[in-house]
């Protein structure tokens, strides 16, 4: 029976961290394209001692549209750090195919085979390695491999690639990095925030939160989420559930309105995560440019005694800072303005303004009308529904008397077609122009007569 290996929730965290890992290949020719990746998790848990067993776990994707493939020589290699030893027979392939070893001779990990492309086809290899009982607190132990590959197909490894540690986001291409006396933090809380309806968040609309707890250690543990509601928003009903890698509830998560705040208690696993989702609604008078600002706290049983011990803050994984809170602003709603120059009420001439929803929904349309005198506004021109799929029709001669009139629709929440008809001499003769929905330094007007008896 095939030995099970699980996969530290580091690795597995990269698909959600990372989202542009997996659609970044490289479109100009057929190539390999890799990307190799390093986590370290100390085997007993909590800070890293002189003596601890450091399981290493490397994590390489081809993202390009080519196999790497087996040519003469070692396809990765990787060092024994110093002040480590190697535990011998620790060397597995976790995921993938191919050999892997380790030479004596030279104190490294070898891996030969070929990967084919595609997340799927992700090689997954692990070792471990006994820290030196001499190691005083503040040591650090680096680890770094390399893959080797033929990227033009003549058969010489001529393209390498380092592996990076994905816990440091900001830092491409770093070695693994374990600290004597520091935790190699094997528990993770991550927080996006996004606007489900895409585009700019406005007031009104919902903001969902997706967490990722993440534990990296060999045994699962017990956590409890702590997330306050953030100002300018309330919670919507119902929204929130914690689902394993499987999409199963795991855990219990409540609300509590009294305190404005979430709650999941439960286990995140071993070398595992926890997925937890909400959502909140932005108050509608939320002023354009509020900062909607959230941060959860993550308490968790860091020895296995029983006791939250320990907690940390959500980090959002999408900034260079460390331990922030996801923030996410409110815009204001996108009006389109038309506007619509010539018009006259007076000398029995009529001015009508014609407005079309081509919409799917209802809008509301704001007139400003603009005369010699001034601008006018009038209750009855004020935030006016105009139902979907249909057209509706002002007389502007209702409002106001005057040879100097242009008209300003401002839509507050969709897209109209504004068009101004004018009639005179008893509706004898007529006219008719489309509005614009933007100023311009030139204008060019091709048509006109001061012949014939007519006025331009």
């Amino acid at each position: 029976m095939r030995k099970r290996f699980l996969v530290p929730a580091c690795i597995l965290l990269l698909a959600f961290l990372l989202p542009g890992f997996i659609a970044s290949t490289d479109p100009a020719g057929a190539a390999p394209n890799p990307d190799a990746y390093k986590v370290a998790v100390d085997a007993n848990g909590g800070d890293v001692a002189p003596g601890d067993v450091i399981n290493y776990f490397i994590t390489v994707v081809n993202l390009g549209d080519s196999a790497i493939t087996d040519t003469a020589g070692n396809e990765f290699e990787d060092p024994i750090p110093d002040n480590a030893f190697y535990v011998p027979l620790s060397a597995q392939v976790v995921q993938g195919g191919g050999t892997i070893a380790y030479d004596i001779a030279n104190g490294m990990v070898t891996w030969n085979g070929s990967i084919q492309p595609g997340a799927a086809n992700a090689l997954v290899i692990s070792f471990s390695v006994i820290l030196s009982g001499s190691l005083s607190d503040g040591a650090e132990v680096n680890n770094q491999g390399t893959l080797s590959w033929d990227a033009d197909g003549d058969g010489n490894k001529e393209s390498s690639e380092p592996t990076d540690d994905p816990r440091t986001l900001q830092a491409d291409d770093d070695p693994t990095r374990v600290v004597v006396g520091e935790s190699l933090g094997n528990v993770s809380a991550f927080k996006t925030a996004m606007d489900p309806n895409g585009g700019s968040l406005l007031p009104g609309e919902n903001i969902r939160y997706d967490l990722v707890l993440g534990n990296a250690n060999p045994t699962a543990i017990e956590a409890r989420l702590q997330d306050e509601i953030p100002a300018h928003t309330s919670y919507v009903e119902d929204s929130a559930q914690a689902l394993n890698v499987n999409g199963e509830p795991v855990g219990t998560v409540s609300y509590a309105p009294g305190e404005g705040s979430l709650t999941w208690e439960g286990q995140v696993p071993a070398t595992g995560l926890v997925f937890i989702s909400f959502q909140v609604m932005v108050d509608a008078g939320a002023p354009e440019g509020t900062v909607i600002s959230n941060q959860g706290t993550l308490q968790y049983d860091s020895d296995g005694n029983g006791s939250l011990d320990k907690e940390i803050p959500t980090d959002d994984p999408r900034t260079d800072d460390a331990d922030d809170p996801t923030l996410i602003t409110v815009s204001s709603p996108a009006m389109q303005t038309w506007y619509l120059a010539e018009g006259s009420t007076d000398g029995g001439m009529e001015t009508w303004l014609l407005v079309q929803n081509p919409g799917e929904d209802a809008v509301h349309v704001t007139v400003i009308l603009q005369t010699g005198s001034g601008p006018v506004t009038e209750p009855d021109l004020a935030n006016v529904e105009i139902p979907a799929l249909s057209r509706q029709s002002f007389n502007l001669g209702s409002y106001v008397t005057d040879f100097n009139l242009s008209a300003q629709v401002n839509c507050l929440d969709g897209q109209v077609i504004c068009e101004r008809a004018m009639y005179g001499d008893g509706r004898t003769w007529a006219h008719d122009s489309i509005g614009v929905t933007s100023p311009s330094a030139s204008w060019y007007l091709a048509e006109g007569s001061t012949g014939g008896g007519m006025e331009t």
